[in-house]
């Protein structure tokens, strides 16, 4: 919750749902990917499919179909998105600053 606390009283005239519904609803899906997603994966932890994805929709340029589209044909996001959180990647870092992947 203390990372969309300053997202609170912002108004987005599109929304359907609060920020607060949105950012649960996403939690959850990240927790239903690492109890339910049982095939190999390129990512440890496996949550990391759909928090790189997360991360793509809020600083990619691409539309948010073509986003969405990718997303569900099962292509990963963007190596920009996971690396530094990825241990299965060569420059996994274990220290690492908040909000990296927007650098």
């Amino acid at each position: 919750m203390e990372a969309i606390s300053v997202l609170k009283n912002e108004r987005f005239p599109l929304e359907l749902n609060s920020i607060a519904v949105i950012a649960h609803l996403a939690q959850l899906m990240v927790i239903e990917q690492e109890f339910n997603y049982l095939g190999p994966s390129k990512f440890e932890p496996k949550t990391l499919f759909f928090q790189g994805w997360i991360r793509a929709f809020l600083d990619s340029f691409k539309e948010i179909d073509n986003l969405c589209m990718s997303a569900a044909r099962g292509q990963p996001p963007l190596v920009r998105y996971t690396w530094m959180e990825n241990k299965k990647h060569k420059k996994y870092r274990d220290e690492r600053p908040e909000l990296w992947y927007l650098d």
